[in-house]
């Protein structure tokens, strides 16, 4: 891929999350920035942006706020983790539509997206009242860019959760709309802030490294040697290495969560992406779905 037009050179990697009260969004919602120095040279600095990193109550953001301190930033590039879209099959699904009391079917993107703009408020506590008719195991369908990352159906809303995720997400979304483009639905126009999907995951996996989330430092270790054997240098600080190598939100449970970690990953994916060194993980005969369904990036 080309490398993309974004000459302010603020690149940020988001772990999102969607529960419902402020205090577990920011708990969950990692944000994590790093500045382009030069061609394929980045810093990941401990001050300005990565500074709330070092809150220890509150590292993250709730998704309200993180819209707002991104509209805030000068022009940027921003990878999210979490579904952008539905798989076509739904869109197209008058029945899937009236759900949610809408008349008639989606169609595209833009639409659903405008339509959990105007039912979905980011205020806390987030209410998901409005899509509970879509909390059906009919509806855990994957996108075609789903199915060659091996990730989970976007309205998953049991185990893996990833129903909140793509609702709340969508909200952002929204209202990021009027300052970013969102591939690959819009283009970029020159100059202009851009946002895209990764899968933290799906990057691990296709580096080798599986059950990564109990392995934040290999993982961390794993992506960073990638971007070194692309010709990519990315100096972090060393208190924000630290920070993504032991940030767990899950510190009983049995399946760790290293949310730190996986805003690093994202942000690789995203640097990888700014330099032209990304892949878009569709097959070529489905192509013409990413307009659609949308697409994950991967290093």
């Amino acid at each position: 891929m080309t490398a993309i037009n974004v000459p302010h050179d603020r690149l940020v990697g988001v772990d999102f999350a969607g529960p419902a009260s402020a205090a577990q969004q920011r708990r969950k919602i990692i944000a994590l920035e790093a500045s382009r120095l030069a061609s394929r040279t980045y810093s990941v600095a401990s001050s300005g942006f990565n500074k709330r990193l070092f809150q220890a109550r509150s590292p993250g953001f709730t998704a309200c706020e993180l819209a707002q301190e991104l509209l805030s930033l000068p022009r940027a590039l921003v990878a999210f983790d979490f579904p952008f879209s539905l798989p076509h099959t739904l869109l197209a699904d008058e029945a899937f539509a009236a759900r949610a009391q809408r008349d008639g079917p989606f169609g595209s993107w833009e639409a659903f997206n405008d339509f959990v703009c105007a039912n979905l408020k980011l205020d806390t506590p987030t209410s998901l009242a409005p899509f509970m008719g879509w909390k059906s195991k009919d509806f855990w369908l994957k996108r075609a860019t789903d199915s060659i990352a091996a990730a989970q159906p976007p309205l998953k809303h049991q185990f893996q959760v990833l129903f909140n995720m793509t609702l709340v997400g969508n909200a952002l979304l929204g209202m990021l709309r009027p300052t970013y483009a969102v591939l690959p639905f819009t283009p970029v126009l020159d100059g202009q802030s851009a946002v895209l999907e990764v899968y933290p995951g799906g990057t691990m996996r296709k580096l080798g490294l599986r059950d990564y989330k109990q392995k934040p430092r290999e993982a961390i270790e794993a992506v960073l040697a990638q971007a070194k054997s692309r010709g990519v240098t990315i100096n972090i600080d060393r208190n924000v290495l630290t920070f993504c190598e032991t940030y767990n939100t899950r510190p009983r449970a049995s399946a760790a969560d290293h949310d730190g970690a996986d805003a690093l990953v994202a942000l690789v994916c995203a640097i990888f992406h700014r330099e032209g060194l990304s892949s878009e993980l569709l097959r070529p005969e489905d192509s013409h779905l990413r307009q659609i369904e949308g697409a994950i990036i991967s290093v």
